[in-house]
């Protein structure tokens, strides 16, 4: 879909081409998962016209899942904030290994924790979402999901379009996340280098145990 994107544009493969460019600035330049998301809502959203994405990544442990949503209803983007969800709490345990629509109905059943949020969905009349698998190396780290009154209204192209796209996307999240572990790593290694520092050229017992309980 997307080698036909680049082969023939026309006015209907424009929009295409000008999100896959978009997408592929952000992935290069972005190194923050929030703006990551926010870039990718507000390029995904006039082609595919969902009511609210959902973008789903593991924890190192796999147990729980950082989750950060966006509604064309609100709130902004710079209102939203990330949610930590045990993965025991996703409906039907999204152990997807391709794209898939589901139905509001098997999530229902399937859930009983999460109450709130399907309350939400049927507010916004939602009956299906789509979820695609996010994965980096071969390996799964989560999921983006968008939700539809009716997700049929989806072509065949648009959803190989969302399941090539995934690829680079679920690339920039892991990058990131390594990045970010790198920085937490430095900060960590800085904070110990000061507290090494602090005690060095002490000779008084007494000054170096309010050194160490300071810190």
């Amino acid at each position: 879909y997307i080698r036909n994107l680049m082969k023939k544009p026309n006015k209907s493969t424009e929009p295409g081409i000008r999100t896959l460019f978009a997408i592929n600035n952000a992935i290069a330049q972005t190194r923050n998962k929030t703006e990551l998301f926010n870039i990718i809502f507000t390029e995904l959203e006039p082609l595919f016209n969902f009511l609210f994405a959902t973008i789903m990544i593991y924890d190192k442990s796999h147990a729980y899942l950082e989750t950060l949503s966006g509604s064309i209803y609100g709130p902004q983007s710079d209102t939203r904030e990330w949610v930590r969800v045990p993965v025991s709490e996703i409906p039907i345990g999204f152990s997807l290994t391709d794209i898939s629509i589901i139905k509001m109905e098997e999530i229902i059943k399937s859930s009983s924790t999460m109450d709130d949020k399907i309350q939400q969905a049927r507010e916004m009349n939602v009956n299906d979402t789509v979820a695609c698998p996010l994965k980096s190396a071969g390996k799964l780290i989560g999921f983006l999901v968008l939700a539809y009154r009716d997700a049929t209204v989806l072509t065949k192209s648009k959803l190989d379009f969302l399941k090539q796209i995934s690829n680079p996307i679920a690339a920039a999240v892991s990058n990131i996340t390594s990045y970010e572990e790198l920085l937490h790593h430095e900060k960590g290694m800085e904070l110990q280098l000061k507290f090494v520092n602090s005690l060095v050229g002490i000779k008084n017992r007494e000054e170096m145990f309010l050194t160490l309980t300071s810190e």
